[in-house]
């Protein structure tokens, strides 16, 4: 492994300002929005219908829920909302003729966050009279065909509906709110939700969405996130809270139980009896994650998978943790993951994860004779099929996917070794400009060589984690953290190391500490220049020889 240093610019200002470049940040308009607001008028002002609103079970569905519900609530006083999370485990992901028996006829049908591939329920409900509107930002069919919907808004699906194409559900259900005259207390709350719905769904944070996750602390004006993030020990609201706090706890119910997103849709809506209860399904979660993400590991080595271009794992794993299990493998292998469960009628569900340059979307399209359902994005992706057919796909999907490998190390900035504290807090301020750090707005990495390590109470280091398997090492005024090397480190410790990582501060109890997340660590090998003097008797000493 080699350290070097990524081509282009050469310091922090030059690459904020080249970065500003690429972010492009402006407000865009998407003109059929306004076309969806005078025919959602006109269905419940005019007509009187009931309001059917469908979503999704992850962050961006429970948030397009919230932002919905609010919304509506407020433009039509007195209409009757039903509002739905699917059920994963007995529904599954969509809008699906399972939900269709409890829509109303001659209801005006939302889906939010899915839809532009529910062909056969949203035929079937405008033949119960139900006027439709599917507002999604999911890639749709290979052909270009679209449901029989009356309106629909996804500019990933349709070409030139909008000039930037990467809105998640939320963020599309934001901009539909700006067609209302709402009050600012209400506006910035729904901006929040759309902040940490475009956060949490990875979508590319630029243009638009960058300026929407920049508004990511409005996110609190949600009293009951407010309330999470007090139980989290937060100051404010950042990306990485955003990321491992907030989202993952929202998500949990939706991944352990079948109509769980419900839970968390009540909760962000104001029932904030729900927040203990949430909270102790995602330290639930994690500890689920770890026992089967093992488990898939196990079966990995044992079928030297490993160095497949791509990996296919069937295990009995709930359903909702095959995704974050297919994120894990993705990074730690650097390819493709498809993770799935039986479930039955001899078929296996589950999620994929990207790697690299490779696009979900395109391998799945290639593979559409052998699954039964399957859609997503280039980085994440749904799918069931016949197990039967699990091995063909598995050596189509290695023959489309490209593994990524690599035996060098990349960084953006380098930073001085001296004064590493003051470094960090210059960098962390100038790198203020360009947050939040995301999908497509990579956070810099920094090289930082040569840092000398200071022990405290005799050692250098400490381990971390349920398994010691996390490593933190001690620098003047700040600490080091190495996720999942510790083992490694261990093996062959040093005084002095090399650090390739991200900047960090730790915000506690009024206290601020600083901190480097490692990437990559070597040892740091001193070279001392001779003295004059050194060099003349070494010299002296060469000619007597």
């Amino acid at each position: 492994m080699a350290i070097k240093k990524r081509p282009g610019v050469s310091n922090l200002d030059a690459l904020v300002e080249e970065r500003l470049k690429m972010l492009n940040p402006h407000e865009v308009k998407i003109p059929i929005l306004t076309k969806v607001k005078s025919f959602i008028d006109k269905a419940l002002l005019e007509e009187k219908r009931t309001l059917y609103v469908f979503t999704d079970y992850d962050v961006d569905g429970v948030t397009s829920d919230a932002c919905a519900v609010k919304l509506f609530r407020y433009a039509y006083p007195g209409t009757k909302i039903i509002h739905r999370t699917p059920h994963r485990l007995s529904e599954g992901y969509g809008f699906s003729l399972k939900v269709l028996p409890e829509v109303p006829d001659n209801s005006l049908l939302v889906t939010i966050d899915n839809g532009i591939v529910a062909f056969e329920p949203i035929k079937a409900a405008k033949e119960k009279g139900c006027k439709v509107v599917v507002i999604d930002h999911h890639l749709g069919k290979e052909d270009g065909s679209l449901p029989d919907a009356d309106l629909i808004v996804d500019p990933n699906a349709i070409e030139g509906q909008a000039e930037f194409t990467g809105y998640c559900g939320c963020g599309l259900t934001y901009k539909l709110s700006q067609e209302y005259n709402l009050p600012k207390e209400l506006s910035d709350e729904l901006r929040g939700l759309a902040a940490l719905a475009t956060v949490a769904d990875c979508v590319p944070l630029k243009e638009e969405n960058w300026m929407i996750a920049k508004d990511l602390p409005m996110a609190l004006n949600n009293y009951p996130i407010y309330l999470m993030a007090q139980a989290y020990n937060l100051y404010g609201l950042n990306e990485g809270d955003a990321g491992f706090k907030i989202c993952p706890t929202l998500n949990a119910p939706g991944r352990l139980e079948d109509a769980g997103a419900e839970k968390s849709a009540r909760f962000l809506l104001g029932d904030k009896n729900l927040l203990e209860e949430l909270i102790a399904l995602n330290e639930e979660r994690k500890a689920l994650t770890d026992v089967y993400l093992e488990k898939a590991e196990k079966i990995i080595e044992e079928n030297n998978y490993a160095h497949d271009n791509a990996i296919c794992v069937v295990m009995d794993a709930p359903e909702g943790l095959v995704g974050i299990i297919a994120g894990r493998i993705a990074e730690k292998y650097q390819c493709p993951a498809f993770v799935m469960a039986r479930i039955e009628g001899g078929m296996v569900k589950g999620s994929a994860r990207t790697f690299g340059e490779n696009n979900l979307k395109k391998i799945l399209d290639r593979c559409s004779d052998l699954l039964g359902r399957y859609g997503g994005h280039a980085a994440a992706a749904g799918l069931a099929l016949a197990e039967k057919n699990l091995e063909e796909f598995r050596a189509r999907v290695c023959s489309f996917s490209e593994k990524t490998s690599s035996d060098d190390i990349f960084y953006d900035i380098e930073l001085s070794p001296y004064y590493v504290q003051k470094s960090i807090i210059e960098a962390l301020n100038t790198l203020e400009e360009i947050r939040p750090f995301g999908e497509a707005n990579e956070e810099p990495l920094f090289y930082i060589p040569n840092v000398r390590l200071f022990p405290q109470a005799g050692k250098t280091y400490k381990t971390m984690g349920a398994d010691n398997q996390h490593l933190k090492l001690f620098g003047k005024d700040f600490d080091i953290v190495y996720f999942g090397k510790a083992a490694e480190y261990l093996a062959h410790p040093y005084a002095r190391v090399n650090v390739v990582g991200k900047l960090g501060a730790n915000h506690f109890n009024g206290k601020v500490s600083y901190q480097i997340e490692a990437l990559y660590i070597e040892e740091a090998k001193r070279e001392f220049k001779k003295t004059t003097l050194q060099a003349a008797l070494d010299k002296r000493a060469k000619e007597r020889i």
